[in-house]
């Protein structure tokens, strides 16, 4: 290989790599447009409200609402699959520390989880109530958040919550 056959070969990879550095650039270009239609959104917005509506009414904070006159009902949904080093004392930590005046916390467990259930059941609680899949488990946590969902409005219709 000559002089003027390597010089070619370096011509053609500079251009080669040229080229691809102008695509990657078009590229994350073109990517960032709606990112930046976003911000432009957002700024204008946030200008238009500045110049407008803020200068009328102040900006309001959660320190402004009143306290609403009956608090409702809370649910807490919890999926657990082998959780049986952790689960009473997490659900014994929720109930000393929960500040709310009507609330349930629906722990999903599966059948085949012996160690899990009886974790839950030593916490003997009327607002901690067990909630049995279906399947045995693992499966995924969407199905035993759907578990969970069915319980909670199964006792909402009845008029528990």
């Amino acid at each position: 290989m000559g002089v003027a056959e390597i010089q070619t070969a370096a011509a053609v990879a500079a251009l080669l790599t040229r080229e691809l550095i102008l695509a990657a650039a078009l590229l994350i270009a073109i990517i960032g447009i709606d990112d930046l239609i976003v911000d432009a959104i957002y700024f204008t917005r946030r200008i238009w409200r500045s110049a407008t509506i803020y200068r009328r009414h102040p900006r309001i904070s959660a320190a402004m609402l009143a306290p609403p006159r009956r608090p409702g009902a809370m649910a807490i949904l919890i999926p657990a699959w082998d959780e049986a080093a952790v689960i009473r004392d997490m659900l014994k930590g929720a109930l000393r520390r929960l500040d709310h005046p009507q609330y349930r916390i629906f722990v999903g467990v599966y059948p085949n989880d012996p160690d899990t259930i009886a974790a839950v059941r030593t916490v003997a609680d009327p607002r901690v109530i067990p909630v049995f899949t279906s399947r045995p488990g693992p499966t995924t946590k969407a199905d035993c958040l759907n578990h969970l969902w069915n319980a909670m409005t199964r006792e909402e219709r009845a008029g528990i919550m």
